[in-house]
């Protein structure tokens, strides 16, 4: 399971297919991708190919604002397997 106080997820991400005449997103199919927030604090700079800019965040950090973001970091990657293999320090096998 995930370190719940540095990482939130997965999150299910949806293809932002563009804004409606009021301004609102419009949402397609469900991405094949492995979408985890990160503390910023914990961010490094190995965590750069998989950080999602910009990002429309469903869920961020407490306290954090999802439309000017400074506490949530929002990375995607392809698959379970390579989210668990870069942030391995915030994973564990216990439950």
């Amino acid at each position: 399971m995930w370190n719940l106080s540095l990482c939130d997820g997965p999150i299910e991400s949806r293809a932002f297919l563009g804004l409606d005449a009021e301004g609102a997103p419009i949402f397609g199919d469900l991405l094949p991708v492995y979408n985890i927030n990160l503390a910023v604090s914990c961010y490094t700079p190995e965590l750069a190919p998989y950080v999602v800019e910009p990002a429309r965040p469903k869920r961020v950090f407490m306290g954090d604002d999802p439309s000017d973001r400074s506490l949530t970091i929002c990375l995607s990657f392809p698959d379970e397997a390579t989210a668990k293999q870069v942030l391995a320090q915030y994973w564990t096998d216990d439950q």
